[in-house]
This record gives C-alpha cells, sequence and structure tokens, in this order.
C-alpha cells in the first residue's frame, strides 16, 4: 500500500498462480540480475504446461480487475496496464510506447539491488526493453491494485535460464552448462499514469532473494505458445 493511502481506496485482484515480468538495478546488476541472454525459440515445447496456465491466470486476474472497475479513469488506467503486460509478452512491445498509451518521456526506476537505475526519456527507456527483450519470461502470483493515480502490484517473475548463464553471473549450480532453469523473483511494481491515462514511468523493485527451479521434462514451452496466451489480452 502506497503513502497516503487506505485500504479501502484500493480494488485488489488477486491470482495464486501468475505475474509479469519487470527488472534492473544498476546497469551492472541489470546485465546480471535481469537482463536475460538471448534464449533459442526451438525449445521443444508440450502440451499447456504450469508456467503457461499461471501466466494465464494472472492475465485473468488483471482482466478481472478492469471488467470490475467502474470508475472511468480507473477503468482506462486498468485497460492500459492490461494492454501493456500482454504486449510486453506477445512479441509487440514496441507498440506499449506509443503516444496512445505512454507520454513522450517516460521514466523507469528500477531497483534490483542496493542501487536504483534510472531509464530517463524514451531513448533509455528502449534500451530498458531490448534487454527485457533478449530473453524469455513469465509472471505468476500476481496481486494488482488500481486507483486515480495509477497502478501498484506484486508479482513473482519468471526468467528462464542455462546453467551456463547462471555461472556467468556468480551463481554456481553444479549441473550441465546446457541444464535450464527457472528464476523465480519476487517484485513489486508502482506504475503512475497521466490526466490522460497515459503511463508516465514503473517503478520496479526486487523485494528479496531468487529461488532456482530446475526444468524437468514437459516443463519449457515454445515461444511461440506464450505469445499465444499473451495475444488473447492484448
Amino acid at each position: 500500500m502506497l503513502p497516503g493511502m487506505s485500504g479501502k481506496d484500493y480494488h485488489a485482484h488477486t491470482s495464486n498462480r501468475t505475474r509479469r515480468l519487470i527488472w534492473p538495478g544498476s546497469l551492472d546488476s541489470v546485465a546480471r540480475a535481469v537482463l536475460v541472454s538471448r534464449v533459442a525459440n526451438s525449445w521443444e515445447g508440450t502440451e499447456m504446461n504450469q508456467y503457461l496456465e499461471n501466466y494465464r491466470a494472472c492475465m485473468d486476474s488483471i482482466k478481472a480487475m478492469h471488467d470490475a472497475e467502474q470508475d472511468p479513469r480507473r477503468k482506462a488506467i486498468a485497460l492500459n496496464f492490461q494492454r501493456h503486460v500482454a504486449l510486453e509478452l506477445a512479441g509487440q512491445g514496441d507498440k506499449v510506447l506509443q503516444p496512445d498509451m505512454t507520454v513522450d518521456d517516460p521514466v523507469y526506476r528500477v531497483k534490483m539491488g542496493p542501487e536504483v537505475t534510472t531509464f530517463d526519456g524514451m531513448d533509455m527507456v528502449k534500451v530498458f526493453y531490448e534487454g527485457v527483450n533478449a530473453g524469455v519470461c513469465t509472471f505468476q502470483d500476481a496481486t494488482c491494485w488500481v486507483n486515480d493515480w495509477g497502478i501498484a502490484s506484486y508479482y513473482t517473475a519468471i526468467l528462464f535460464k542455462s546453467a551456463k548463464q547462471l555461472a556467468s553471473e556468480g551463481i554456481d549450480t553444479g549441473a550441465d552448462d546446457d541444464t535450464m532453469f527457472a528464476q523465480h523473483l519476487p517484485m513489486a511494481m508502482f506504475w503512475p499514469f497521466d490526466e490522460s491515462t497515459r503511463l508516465i514511468g514503473e517503478h520496479v523493485y526486487l523485494l528479496g532473494d531468487s529461488e532456482l527451479h530446475e526444468l524437468k521434462e514437459g516443463e519449457m514451452f515454445e515461444i511461440e505458445e506464450l505469445r499465444a496466451v499473451a495475444r488473447e489480452y492484448v
């Protein structure tokens, strides 16, 4: 909850299953903790797996927040948030920075460690998204609130990385280089919006230590499967 806001001022919507990704802290820690190296799009996919189901559950909770909202401004903010989150994972992230969704000079502040990294202005925010789009991620366990000022949320970002990549970040898993892991990161985000319900920026915080889960057979998915789910909420 933000300072000055009482519980009754919020509309909370929770999924016990999924969220969205968001990131960095100092440019160095961005590279290490959040900016995932390019992962091939050719992982073997199976039926809808738990990560995709969890992501869908998160998007359903965000959509429910929008559908339940009666205040016109808050409803417009909630729709912008829903579209933004869906576009990012649908492979259409360039659309979130269009003038109908985001102000001309957004500012993103991301804290993934002891330092805050600021991406000030459109050019720097595009650099931020280049890093985000370099990897594969989903989110889960989302709780969201909408108010006149914008969106607050808690969620778990899921980054998919190989043991080799984790080793390059100083994390020794003891596994073969090509063993894949899901890195779970507990996160909080606060998104302010302007008078025209356009995104002003993102404030993103890592809340605790990450957890690594070695992927079992059938737990990975093809990128297009994730994008297909995301497109349902654009």
